[in-house]
């Protein structure tokens, strides 16, 4: 590897190194290769091709593969330090390439970037001739998919299908350069699953990058704030501005389709479906500050129920008190507002980040902004303290009445913040968190932050020299009824540590341990006491075999143990046992692979007669390149769920068979079809009015441009 190459594998090893928690998969799924470079849909010259993505921590380099076109370039590529690199010996081909990059374990990543045509001479045009006209760079280039499929079921069980509907999907990337330093692109995503009576599910998003601004129109998911807006889907648009230490994001946009609410037309005392209003969205974050080493910013930001959107509903009378339901819930109001403080020293090896923010949530706007006299005298009767403002003024920004929380804001119940810190010293990474949140804290912006909960967690993370060895290990604490509000208040302790390490001759052991309680100070015996402890264990292990002199082959271990007990609530005790034991191996040219795995997983509610019910899991997978642009591929899995038939709480007793065969066809470079047809047979052993024969078929097209 030249130096040039180490120097950009060290650096792009940095940057994957500096990824936003939030930005990776949870711990209990595998992450797949991450893209460096190119970018999807990039431009760029022959002689600057370097594909580089991240690989999964641990994955060794014989279980990679890399493909550009129709040929296998895994025995060129280098991985170093979590990075896959590949440079081509020969320059590539004006036009777009296919790369797809596969780690045994991960999904795959497919992606097209175009080579751009060497620029001619002026030597090289006939005398007279007029000049050579090239492509330009504004012209965009990129990749289209389509995916579509049908099935065919049969059986008394046809109504129960278990297959998702196979709908046409389409998705679309484009990009170009307008001029240095300004780019643009385009990306879509258009499904048979888009239904107006469902969120939406179809993708449009346009971009416009330069030195100044970042312009997003479209679907856009902003985050300005963890603790107020944080990947909430927008459809509308998104800004920054920069100008040297001043920075200003902004966002607007709908945080969902209205959605009628609708009732049963057999009976209409029934609800069919509840509505739901549409949201709009605003959002402003100005900040200031020193490149990445300190930042400040203020974020303020309001979500209103559009109580226009959708019509008023009630069910007819019932026939025995004459009582209707509403079909929309109460619209609601949120204003929320806060600061964030982020500081960087030491060439990053100490981070810290504060988030702070408080909000006002109108919960039912159907009752307008009342007078400054009214608003009091609804505060003075609840024993709160009056506001003392015009609810007027504020119209804009929230809607002031009887609805608001908090009632009394200087009781802080709705208020968050939020302080993390890292600090890198040598081989050690340690990290420390703490979060309060109240209990009348709320952003719609986050819907899924937990309230009225306050704690911290400590977090140590190193590696031995050679990184052979990778440890993380910490505790954790946390509570609620953080106002006294509450009957008890519920704590939860744990601590974990989780162990990798990369043997000799390609080996790799993990581990993992969680030790946890969580218990209220309500008495043994009282109703609603709780005194639960939790034990995790896992560990997998890859072991090189040899089997067969002409393939490469790996066993694999993967095992782990749950166990819950509460001594207050004996019948919610549970046991978990799971294992996974697999063989994988492919030939020496990488030609075929194949892989055979047998699992199961046990789960016992002690407390109960009969309890238990066990997964048994058998899945066979095989591909074979027939030829540089023939490949076929084979699925086959067996689920098999049994549970006694005279438990208390009878569970699931089935058998479910899947196989499925097709291929790939790579007929250029940026071109590929690939099809799979086979059967899915589901046989219910408790009711078998439910079983199912499918005979299922898909084919995806993609193409670069």
């Amino acid at each position: 590897m030249t130096l040039q190459t180490r120097c950009l594998t060290a650096l792009l090893a940095s940057l994957a190194a500096t990824l936003p928690i939030h930005r990776l998969p949870a711990q209990s799924a595998t992450p797949g290769a991450v893209i460096l470079s190119p970018e999807p849909g990039e431009r760029l010259p022959a002689d600057q091709v370097l594909v580089a993505v991240t690989l999964p921590r641990g994955a060794p380099a014989d279980s990679v593969s890399v493909r550009v076109g129709s040929r296998d370039v895994s025995a060129e590529a280098t991985l170093a330090d979590g990075v896959l690199t590949w440079r081509p010996r020969e320059p590539l081909a004006p036009g777009p390439h296919r790369v797809v990059v596969a780690a045994r374990g991960a999904d795959p990543v497919a992606w097209t970037f175009t080579v751009a045509p060497a620029p001619r001479t002026a030597a090289a045009a006939a005398p007279g001739a007029p000049p050579v006209r090239r492509r330009s760079a504004a012209i965009p280039h990129g990749t289209v998919v389509m995916e579509g499929g049908g099935n065919a079921v049969s059986g008394p069980g046809a109504d129960f299908s278990r297959q998702k509907e196979l709908l046409p999907q389409l998705w679309v990337n484009a990009a170009g350069e307008l001029r240095p330093g300004w780019r643009y692109s385009a990306r879509s995503y258009v499904s048979g699953y888009e239904s107006s009576t469902r969120q939406p599910v179809n993708r449009y998003r346009a971009d416009l990058r330069g030195p100044w601004l970042s312009l997003a129109l479209g679907d856009v998911n902003p985050t300005l704030q963890e603790m107020i807006l944080d990947g909430r889907h927008v459809r509308g648009g998104e800004a920054e501005l920069r100008a040297g230490p001043f920075r200003l994001d902004l966002t607007a946009g709908r945080t969902g389709r209205a959605i009628p609410g609708a009732l049963d037309p057999l009976d209409p005392t029934l609800l069919r479906r509840p509505g739901t209003y549409g949201q709009n969205l605003w959002a402003v974050r100005p900040s200031v500050g020193a490149g990445d080493r300190f930042r400040v910013g203020l974020t303020l930001m309001n979500i209103r129920d559009d109580v226009e959107s959708i019509p008023l509903l009630r069910t007819e009378p019932a026939a025995l008190d004459s009582s209707t339901l509403a079909a929309n819930p109460a619209p609601r109001d949120n204003l929320v507002g806060g600061l964030d403080v982020v500081l960087r020293l030491a060439g990053g090896r100490f981070t810290a980040r504060y988030d702070g923010a408080a909000s006002l949530l109108a919960r039912d706007i159907t009752d307008q902004p009342r007078t400054r006299a009214e608003l009091d005298s609804v505060f003075e009767t609840l024993g709160a303290d009056a506001p003392g403002v015009d609810p007027g003024d504020w119209r804009r920004f929230i809607i002031l009445n009887g609805s608001l929380l908090p009632l009394e804001p200087n009781r802080r119940t709705s208020l968050a913040h939020q302080l993390r810190t890292t600090l890198r010293a040598g081989a050690h990474t340690l990290s420390a968190e703490w979060r309060s949140v109240g209990m009348d804290y709320y952003t719609l912006g986050s819907p899924g932050l937990q309230r009225d909960l306050r704690g911290w967690k400590l977090r140590d993370s190193f590696s031995l020299p050679g990184d052979a060895l990778f440890v993380t290990a910490g505790v954790e604490q946390d509570h609620d009824n953080l106002d006294g509000s509450a009957l008890a208040t519920t704590t939860n302790r744990g601590a974990f540590a989780t162990l990798t390490w990369q043997a000799p001759r390609e080996m790799v052991f993990t581990g993992s341990l969680r030790l946890g309680t969580r218990g209220n100070d309500l008495a043994t015996g009282s109703p609603g006491a709780l005194d639960e402890a939790t034990r995790a264990l896992s560990a997998g292990a890859l072991v090189p075999v040899a089997l067969h002199p002409a393939f490469r082959t790996r066993v694999s271990l993967n095992a782990s143990w749950v166990s819950r007990s509460d001594d207050a609530n004996p019948l919610g005790d549970t046991r978990d046992l799971y294992y996974l034991v697999g063989l994988q191996g492919e030939t020496l040219d990488r030609v075929m692979d194949a892989s055979l795995l047998v699992g199961q997983n046990r789960s016992e509610f002690p407390g109960l007669d009969g309890g238990r019910t066990t997964f048994d899991r058998l899945v066979l997978a095989g591909r074979r390149q027939i030829s540089p642009r023939w490949s076929a591929r084979f699925d086959g899995a067996l689920t098999a769920a049994h549970s006694p038939e005279n438990a208390t709480a009878p569970g699931p007793r089935y058998t479910r068979t899947e196989a499925l065969g097709g291929g790939e066809f790579t007929w250029r470079e940026d071109a590929a079809v690939t099809f799979t047809a086979g059967v899915v047979s589901y046989a219910d052993r408790r009711n078998p009015a439910l079983d199912t024969h499918e005979l299922v078929a898909r084919i995806r097209l993609s193409r670069g441009f």
